[in-house]
């Protein structure tokens, strides 16, 4: 009943934090800065209706694998390679077209490493920081998940060093590139429900000042030094606040959830 990770691993401490998710734009924008990632979302989702229906749908399965049961993490994983094998079409990827198809190694790969990168970023703005051991111990364990979701082994950077690495190559190397889709996209992403829009200004401001300055011009995302202002105040704030936040407020729901599994199966 733990699952393939379980209370005390770094991945459990991580992914139940609320906060690691106000970066959840930061990613998308990531994603889909990638031509053959927009192209796919454009021609093979309903983001016009609901812009927000991929990336709730993504979160879920990620916890799924990370705090459900064995059974609920394999079909999960099943359930979103079968949707992504679905997807197929023509970018331009840096200078040359080529056909994809969404599980192809290279753009799982961009898609898990967004979500990483991004709640790695969004932790160490709104948490106390980890030792570098711990992230390297988390990067360890979060392969796992990588593979889960489709990625081969061999894939995957083979350790926190290498996936940095990797993280810079493709944030400013040829291949990323901010097509009239991916602004459709992006510009879909202010819509959906009233409690998306609501807190969808944060999410754009935390996009923006970590976003690379060339893809927050790209997604034509304000910059001013009143913004940087209130994005510092709105760290700040978060950072005092989440020690004194209630369990049922600070920490995902799949994670009280699994908590609450494991502790009734340690007592039978």
């Amino acid at each position: 009943m733990r699952g393939f990770f379980g209370p005390e691993s770094i991945t459990w401490h991580i992914n139940r934090e609320n906060v690691i998710y106000l970066s959840g734009m930061r990613a998308l924008l990531l994603q889909i800065a990638h031509p053959a990632v927009a192209e796919g979302v454009a021609h093979h989702s309903r983001f016009r209706q609901d812009p927000f229906g991929r990336a709730i749908r993504t979160f879920h399965t990620v916890h799924a694998i990370v705090f459900g049961t064995p059974d609920e993490a394999l079909r999960a994983a099943r359930r979103a390679f079968a949707i992504h094998a679905r997807v197929q079409g023509r970018a331009f990827i840096g200078m040359e077209e080529r056909a994809f198809v969404a599980t192809d190694d290279d753009l799982l790969l961009w898609v898990y490493a967004t979500l990483v990168d991004s709640a790695m970023l969004a932790y160490r703005l709104f948490l106390p920081d980890l030792p570098r051991r711990t992230w390297e111990q988390a990067y360890d364990e979060g392969k796992l998940v990588g593979m889960l979701f489709g990625l081969s082994p061999d894939a995957i950077p083979a350790t926190l060093s290498d996936f940095e690495q990797y993280m810079h190559g493709m944030l400013y190397g040829a291949t990323l590139h901010v097509t009239p889709a991916a602004r459709e996209i992006a510009q879909a992403l202010q819509g959906g429900t009233w409690w998306l829009r609501l807190i969808a200004p944060l999410n754009r401001l935390v996009a923006a000042a970590t976003l690379p300055k060339h893809l927050r011009d790209a997604f034509g995302l304000p910059w001013s030094p009143q913004r940087e202002r209130a994005f510092r105040l709105f760290v700040a704030t978060v950072r005092r606040a989440t020690p004194f936040m209630p369990p049922h407020v600070r920490y995902v729901p799949a994670a009280r959830r699994a908590w609450k599994r494991v502790q009734a199966a340690e007592r039978n």
